[in-house]
């Protein structure tokens, strides 16, 4: 009898989580969940810092408003997370309110322009990972209204453990901000030698901006095949005519037609058809969608909710019947087909096996990120 209670209890788990997943699947928006940064964390400028009179930010980020995804409650729903406010505000508010204490009225502004801010989870049989990516450059003030650049950082945070890993997020942004500040700081103590001065507008023009690529502003994706990325920032495939094959083995090909005769199609980034776009990835098709000033994985949200539930199933099972049962639970929830398989991200190759999942394209490279 307890036998049968104990299969009755996990299976109904089971079907609840699943059917949580299923339900908020279609909305990559459905569950929001709001960054929070630490709360009675203090700070103060490292020793011979240059005066400062406050902290400015300017977000140059692909999206301001979604910093990515996180999990929520105890099935692990995937969640976009965001931060409490405006970037520029959330940001600028805590730090000049952390460092106050160390602001002199007379002294420089610190402009930190955030090139990307990006943050993510990965859950793992007995582990949750939080990754944090930051890139980052300083400038100080000097006269005129103009600013030197006195440090530049790009880097990914990870903290793994058995607790909630969306509480890491706020205090890795704090430490990241931390090492700039005194990588910048220890620039200015060797002098601001060959530094060309730039105004705040000279300093905009001087980055890339993403926003009026043609591929963003455009209404109508041209339908065809990217022969590669640059193809797709610019709406422009190169070929035009072109038939798709699904093979035997489960992957695409792509053929350029001319007339009667067919040409295969080796190396395309991805292709444009009936509206919608997909960028291959070892011969599969992987629908992408326009999000902000970039594009997001069409389908991670409802995958990754699904892996999550099946996970928590897993690892409850697991934790009644047995470290070797429970092994297998968790091999058959994170294993599923190749169609269902999320993707990881493999340009960070210091990362090794914690490899963060790819949630959207990077727009500066035209590979997978989050």
């Amino acid at each position: 009898m307890k036998i049968c209670n104990f299969v009755f209890s996990t299976l109904f788990l089971f079907v609840f989580f699943q059917s949580k997943a299923q339900s908020n699947a279609n909305d990559n928006l459905a569950l929001e969940k709001i960054i929070k940064m630490p709360r009675y964390s203090s700070s103060n400028f490292p020793k011979k810092s240059p005066p400062v009179s406050k902290i400015l930010i300017m977000p140059l980020m692909w999206d301001s408003l979604r910093l990515g995804y996180v999990q929520k409650g105890l099935g692990g729903q995937v969640a976009t997370v965001k931060p409490s406010k405006h970037i520029t505000a959330f940001l600028e508010d805590h730090f000049n309110k952390l460092y106050k204490k160390d602001f002199e009225k007379d002294g420089a502004s610190l402009l930190w322009v955030v090139k990307d801010l990006r943050i993510a989870e990965r859950t793992f049989f007995t582990k949750e990972y939080a990754y944090t990516r930051f890139d980052v450059d300083a400038y100080i003030s000097g006269v005129d209204n103009t600013f030197y650049k006195i440090a530049a950082i790009d880097t990914i945070f990870v903290l793994g453990g058995a607790a909630d890993a969306t509480a890491w997020h706020g205090e890795n942004i704090e430490s990241f901000f931390y090492q700039l500040l005194l990588k910048g700081f220890d620039f200015t103590k060797k002098g601001i030698v060959g530094v060309k001065p730039k105004t705040l507008s000279e300093i905009v023009s001087g980055y890339k901006k993403n926003d009026q690529l043609p591929i963003l502003t455009e209404h109508i994706y041209t339908e065809g095949v990217y022969t590669d990325f640059e193809e797709f920032l610019q709406n422009k495939p190169s070929i035009i005519s072109f038939e798709t094959e699904l093979t035997k083995e489960k992957q695409l090909k792509l053929w350029a037609v001319n007339g009667e005769q067919k040409t295969e199609i080796t190396g395309a980034w991805g292709f444009s058809k009936f509206g919608e776009i997909y960028k291959l990835h070892e011969l599969q098709p992987i629908a992408i969608q326009k999000l902000g000033n970039g594009f997001i994985i069409s389908d991670y949200v409802e995958k990754a909710s699904m892996r999550n539930s099946k996970l928590f199933f897993a690892s409850f099972g697991g934790a009644l019947t047995g470290g070797i049962v429970g092994g297998v639970l968790a091999g058959a929830a994170v294993s599923g087909n190749k169609k269902n398989r999320l993707l990881l991200v493999s340009q960070y190759p210091y990362l090794k096996k914690r490899q963060p999942e790819a949630t959207r394209i990077d727009m500066n490279t035209g590979e997978f990120t989050f």
